[in-house]
């Protein structure tokens, strides 16, 4: 299970500083016990450590940690929808899509109700022959393929 840190960045004499949040006697963290400063939260990523900024209070850094941790656990996971941060993920083309809905519906629905999936799609497809994915068809597409079809 991946691990996320919430540490502080407060000043010391001259200098800002990380500290890590300390424990009371229960082993519970203490969030009074450092003087004001900026929450952050650190994780390691293929042996690199990244830090990120968490807000200014004890909520916001818990939620940032929350949010990082089912993050990171969705990567582990294997999970699509867990993407890279910054990155865009890479989007299903839309004749794979309609393969792929095709297979699923194949032993869901009747024979004669597949034909006719099949012959709407085939012709959905030709019609959005110049779309790559799902996400690029808008709702006017859709409306000129209704009234085409």
């Amino acid at each position: 299970m991946p691990r996320v840190n919430v540490i502080k960045q407060v000043k010391d004499s001259k200098r800002w500083k990380m500290v890590s949040i300390p424990r009371d006697r229960k082993g519970r963290y203490n969030w009074k016990a450092l003087p004001d400063g900026r929450y952050y939260i650190e994780w390691y990523e293929a042996g690199k450590r990244k830090r990120q900024a968490a807000g200014v209070t004890v909520a916001q850094a818990k939620e940032v940690a929350r949010r990082k941790r089912h993050d990171l656990e969705g990567k582990a996971l294997g999970i699509a929808a867990y993407g890279d941060d910054g990155e865009e993920s890479r989007r299903t083309p839309l004749h794979v899509a309609v393969k792929r809905y095709l297979a699923v519906a194949e032993g869901l629905k009747k024979p004669n109700t597949l034909l006719k999936y099949q012959a709407v799609l085939e012709r959905f497809l030709e019609f959005f022959s110049a779309k790559t994915t799902a996400q690029s068809i808008s709702v006017d597409d859709l409306n000129d393929f209704m009234v085409f079809f």
